[in-house]
């Protein structure tokens, strides 16, 4: 189980192992919805509020997608496709609200915003079993045309 509280307080979301994403009002002690989509069973997801007045919900799924709802809404208004394994966390950017990271269990953390050409695209930030080998790829939103650079980092 996770539990996250918007800036106010008010709101929480609560993953619960197979009963996916609860949007609860903490002052009136009310569950306010339960969003659609997601597939959660054995792992612990981690969801956020985010965008622009956090009235965005974003969290990771078994099936390796991110879902993102609007507040007001049960059913995804986005899907954001590209992992390859359980997707367990996700975090809205505090000062670019468009942008949301993703952290998978095949092992890499992407960071996915819109662009004007691609309103879908993702940058990778994979996990090297070197500690000073940083790879990074960039990838269209059909994930088709991959551009990659890999990096010694100097401690």
């Amino acid at each position: 189980m996770s539990f996250t509280c918007d800036d106010s307080g008010r709101l929480a979301l609560i993953n619960v192992a197979s009963q996916g994403v609860h949007l609860w009002d903490l002052e009136d002690k009310i569950l306010l919805r339960k969003f659609q989509g997601v597939t959660q069973g054995y792992y612990t997801i981690h969801s956020c509020f985010g965008g622009v007045n956090q009235v965005f919900v974003a969290s990771g799924s078994e099936d390796n997608k991110i879902y993102i709802w609007h507040l007001k809404r049960e059913k995804p208004i986005s899907v954001l496709t590209g992992h390859s394994r359980t997707v367990n966390c996700v975090s809205w950017n505090p000062r670019y609200p468009q942008l949301i990271a993703s952290a998978s269990d095949d092992a890499t953390v992407r960071i996915w915003g819109p662009t004007p050409d691609r309103p879908q695209s993702a940058a990778t930030v994979s996990m090297a079993s070197s500690p000073n080998l940083l790879t990074t790829r960039t990838m269209d939103s059909n994930h088709s045309s991959p551009s990659t650079s890999t990096n010694v980092v100097k401690p």
